[in-house]
């Protein structure tokens, strides 16, 4: 017969580190021709986004950190990990010059790659370590994961919900669901709330927004990534709707206009409507 034909194995990383350096180091020492395999090594910026590309099939393997995949298998995915490199979180915290202590830390802002990756679980540890509540204020999506994973029913009002409901959970990024017609003026505006600024959110008390970014248009307040308002809340007799995705200015514009046109098509598919796409800019 011929030349035997190699199978080709498509690989992932997702951080440029020591680490990451074994997919490569493997290819260069002939490992997988070894065994018969053809590699293709990519990189993609991101445990989460590394799992989505798992999870859709186009990649065969991926090396990233434990949280990424353990959350997506919370969702329905079927994942395996089957060797660890490191038995401990290898990251570093940075702050600024003037907190010279842990203790220090307590009530300041965290910034993390995006929700539920490793960065994100590792800030939650140590959170927890100094004895501070990292989920007392927590972004819709895992409010909603958190719902999901107790065996709750979600909130139904319409298709609408449920189709934002499901694109928030694939992407775990909060998402803003609006009754354009209950937004005031023709500006809207996502700034940092000032002192004493809140909503009535949807089934709970006011939402303090204070050092916090929200929507606003001119009659005020109307959305966070933590809660939406009741005064723009959808209702059955909604006809149209804004929806905002809120992300971290660290992932990749190209990725927020894939979950945007994912969005958008999901909405056109199940909730029946004809969503238009407009990419934000980034703030703080």
């Amino acid at each position: 017969g011929g030349p035997f034909a190699a199978e080709t194995i498509r690989i992932v990383y997702s951080s440029v580190n020591p680490h990451a350096l074994l997919v490569s180091m493997a290819e260069k020492r002939g490992l997988y021709a070894k065994y018969g395999l053809a590699s293709t090594i990519v990189y993609v910026s991101g445990g989460s986004t590394a799992i989505q590309a798992m999870v859709s099939g186009d990649v065969d393997l991926a090396q990233l950190t434990g949280p990424p995949g353990v959350a997506a298998n919370l969702r329905g995915a079927d994942l395996i990990y089957f060797a660890m490199t490191d038995d401990r979180m290898g990251y570093q915290l940075v702050t600024r010059p003037d907190i010279k202590s842990a203790n220090e830390l307590k009530g300041k802002r965290f910034a993390i790659s995006r929700f539920a990756s490793s960065a994100d679980f590792g800030a939650r540890a140590l959170l927890r370590r100094l004895g501070v509540d990292p989920t007392r204020v927590r972004p819709s999506s895992e409010a909603l994961l958190k719902r999901v994973l107790k065996g709750r029913e979600l909130y139904r009002i319409n298709s609408l919900v449920d189709t934002l409901n499901y694109c928030s959970l694939s992407f775990m990024l909060p998402v803003g669901l609006y009754d354009l017609e209950r937004i005031t003026g023709d500006t809207i505006r996502l700034r940092k709330g000032a002192a004493g600024e809140s909503f009535e959110g949807i089934r709970k008390d006011r939402v303090n927004l204070e050092g916090r970014y929200a929507l606003f248009d001119e009659e005020g307040p109307f959305g966070s990534p933590t809660a939406d308002s009741e005064r723009t809340s959808i209702t059955c007799r909604t006809r149209c709707a804004l929806t905002v995705i809120f992300a971290p200015s660290g992932i990749p514009p190209e990725e927020l206009e894939e979950q945007a046109r994912f969005t958008a098509a999901q909405i056109e598919r199940f909730g029946g409507g004809n969503p238009h796409t407009r990419m934000g800019r980034t703030i703080g």
